[in-house]
């Protein structure tokens, strides 16, 4: 996948909207977890065609998520982990002894750190990542701003 196509789909990402007028507000877990995705690509502790369920992922979506949650939101990215496979970002798979299934359902907290558990072919990822400049304080997307528009935040 090139660049602009991953863009595309990063505007494109169905991200569910709950609540009724002033409460109503699109959900932020899959841009958050895709926020720490990236984190983990640049600390390479992922890998762009293989990002592993872990306790290290967990926690950095905990961080961005608690900066732009609304008091509805549960700090879930099991949920999003699953999820952005349908909007073709990766597959989940887990290891089994007869090779990699298909995750039927959201990992599991026992899943974490197993190295069983992870997302495969995540391409769009790696297209995303060729504008980014990382540094060792981590990356900067000076190359095109405004992509994660997150609720109330601009």
């Amino acid at each position: 996948m090139d660049f602009s196509a991953a863009v595309e789909a990063l505007y494109r990402l169905n991200t569910g909207v709950i609540g009724t007028e002033t409460g109503r507000h699109e959900r932020p877990h899959k841009p958050v977890l895709l926020l720490a995705v990236f984190d983990a690509l640049a600390s390479r502790k992922a890998q762009p065609n293989r990002v592993e369920w872990s306790a290290w992922l967990r926690e950095r979506f905990r961080i961005y998520f608690e900066q732009v949650r609304s008091h509805a939101d549960s700090c879930t990215p099991e949920f999003p982990f699953y999820h952005l496979k349908g909007d073709g970002f990766w597959l989940p798979v887990s290891v089994e002894s007869t090779g990699e299934i298909m995750l039927a359902a959201p990992p599991k907290a026992r899943d974490l750190d197993t190295g069983r558990v992870f997302v495969s072919g995540s391409s769009m990822a790696g297209a995303c990542l060729s504008p980014i400049r990382f540094s060792e304080r981590g990356f900067a997307m000076h190359s095109f701003p405004g992509i994660f528009r997150m609720p109330g935040h601009s």
